[in-house]
């Protein structure tokens, strides 16, 4: 005798008229019946009027600064293994320092 504690609810798939649909093929058509009609929706006729930007947004999307990377490796919101990596932070910095 086995204690089970939890499982895993399962969810009805139904099709289109609310029925629920028992067959697993049935179940995986009606995902994919969903799915199609979802993402495959025809363009808008009018697209939507959207304004530009006055101004650009002042994005720095030059290489980082040494002093940069070691600000970010340092904010300890990491755990578990990527601490390995905080432990020598100085050759870290060095290493990553020129892939960017």
């Amino acid at each position: 005798m086995t204690n089970k504690l939890y499982s895993k609810a399962e969810r009805l798939v139904k099709d289109k008229e609310g029925k629920v649909i028992t067959g697993l093929a049935q179940q995986m058509n009606r995902w994919s019946e969903h799915f199609e009609e979802l993402l495959n929706r025809p363009a808008p006729p009018n697209p939507p009027d959207i304004n530009p930007a006055n101004e650009d947004l002042p994005i720095n999307c030059g290489k980082p600064t040494r002093e940069e990377i070691r600000k970010v490796m340092k904010n300890r919101k990491a755990a578990g293994p990527d601490e390995a990596l905080k432990a020598d932070l100085k050759s870290l910095v060095e290493m990553l320092y020129p892939l960017f």
